[in-house]
């Protein structure tokens, strides 16, 4: 609301002022004394301080507003995504995933500003704006009212030919952005393929076809635009043929002016229509997509799980288990069952305090302190010194700069890297998923034991091709 009447008072501070100066023009030709004159001048600079001030307050809190509904947003979007992860979103890359997101959320958090706080300071100068020609002169009034019915209306029916337009705009330009992102994906590995040709022609395919799409949704905004930028000159004709009556002929040009600069949060709406169907179109996404499964998959996919035999397991803590088979018999599709990333008809009871070691562990970009110091922000270097030695990285420096997701380390430096991040976790549970399929055995061995002789004991699930042994 205080946005709103920010933006509001900018309107009438800007209207004031045209209709004052438009007054002074026409007054001043008349060549009047000065005193006629002054109060109108003092009108002016008033107007024109106020205009700049009400400005930069409307922005001001506007966009407080947008980051506000931003920080709902973020809050929002992790608990659309923490039950998909990670195996709901199989199908889904992660180009794809932050394609998406990232442009949904700009989008999301636009409306406000762009759209939500000038559309209603617009309905709000549209009846003051009536109020006081209808004081002035009714015929004027109801000619404005007209005009501005005109461009609601040419809006309105532009907002609803985008949003259909803006669904097929999305849905190619997710595609581009996901194949952009891709492309630095596997760079080494696609060069050797020699086939940047053919990325390239596909990636100038994708962009034409966006083009197309963002075009037709352009092409309705403008011709709404076109309407917006003639309706305030249509209404000074409806005024001219009105005609002036009883008004003197500067006060008549004042309210010319006047009803000119009443235009200008109107004139808005085509903008408000684009960013109303781009914002919709967005927020409908963000929040679908947690509930008609469009990021999911079926969950017949993991109709392996239906083969297993339902088994009473009960795991206390300082409790060891190691369920040892072959590829492909189904240990990782358990073990993310029992983490509860799966959909299972198994009744299964665990502790919320687990760590969960993937085959594949994620790295954050940076040190490898600070991977560390995620799992246990309070963690000294003594501390994280004793996690690395137990994992075999004795010989790495807390300092040593890791890149982005790792890539400096080989993937058995990198599991070894997850199992001392672990380490850190005062866990009651922790589930590993062959957390050492890229180490040498007695390198397997000695991980397995560092983790059944925690200090916490907490109960372990060792999922591996072989079944390990503990290190003398």
């Amino acid at each position: 609301m205080i946005a709103i009447c920010f933006s509001f008072l900018c309107w009438f501070s800007s209207t004031a002022l045209m209709a004052i100066a438009g007054y002074l023009i026409a007054r001043a030709a008349e060549q009047p004394e000065m005193a006629a004159l002054s109060l109108g001048v003092v009108g002016v600079r008033f107007f024109g301080l106020s205009r700049g001030a009400f400005r930069y307050a409307d922005r001001l809190f506007s966009h407080s507003l947008a980051f506000k509904e931003l920080k709902k947003f973020r809050l929002h979007l992790y608990k659309i995504l923490e039950p998909l992860v990670p195996y709901k979103l199989a199908g889904v890359s992660e180009a794809e995933m932050l394609s998406r997101i990232s442009a949904d959320a700009e989008e999301y958090k636009s409306w406000l500003p762009k759209a939500g706080v000038p559309l209603f300071a617009g309905i709000a100068s549209l009846f003051v704006s009536v109020g006081i020609l209808a004081y002035l002169n009714v015929l004027y009034a109801l000619c404005f009212f007209a005009v501005s019915f005109l461009l609601i209306a040419n809006s309105a029916m532009a907002f609803f030919l985008m949003k259909k337009k803006v669904k097929e705009w999305g849905v190619s330009s997710e595609a581009l952005s996901e194949f952009s992102l891709s492309i630095a994906q596997g760079m080494a590995e696609k060069k050797s393929w020699g086939i940047f040709g053919k990325i390239s022609e596909n990636w100038e395919k994708l962009g034409s076809i966006e083009e197309e799409k963002r075009k037709k949704v352009h092409s309705i905004y403008h011709f709404a635009e076109i309407f917006s930028v003639a309706s305030p000159f249509l209404c000074l004709a409806g005024m001219f043929f009105i005609g002036a009556g009883e008004f003197s002929f500067p006060v008549w040009i004042g309210i010319l002016l006047g009803t000119l600069a009443a235009f200008e949060l109107l004139q808005e709406f085509p903008s408000i229509a684009l960013q109303s169907a781009l914002s919709k179109t967005a927020f409908e996404k963000l929040r679908d997509n947690g509930r008609s499964g469009e990021w999911r998959v079926e969950s017949g996919e993991y109709s392996q799980l239906s083969t297993l035999n339902s088994q009473l397991l009960i795991l206390n803590k300082g409790d060891v288990l190691t369920i040892s088979a072959p590829s492909g018999t189904g240990k990782t599709l358990l073990a993310n069952s029992i983490a509860g990333f799966l959909p299972s008809d198994a009744v299964i009871e665990r502790t919320d305090n687990f760590v969960f070691l993937e085959q594949e562990p994620f790295l954050f970009t940076g040190t490898i302190k600070d991977n560390l110091l995620f799992a246990s922000p309070n963690a000294t270097d003594e501390e994280m010194q004793n996690a690395l030695r137990k994992a075999g990285l004795e010989k790495f420096s807390l300092d040593l700069w890791i890149g982005e997701r790792g890539f400096a380390l080989s993937g058995g430096e990198r599991q070894k890297l997850s199992a001392a991040r672990a380490m850190l976790c005062n866990v009651d549970l922790i589930i590993a998923d062959e957390p050492s399929a890229h180490l040498p055995s007695d390198d397997e061995n000695k991980l397995f034991s560092e983790f059944a002789n925690l200090p916490n004991k907490p109960a372990i699930l060792w999922f591996s091709h072989f079944r390990p042994k503990f290190s003398e």
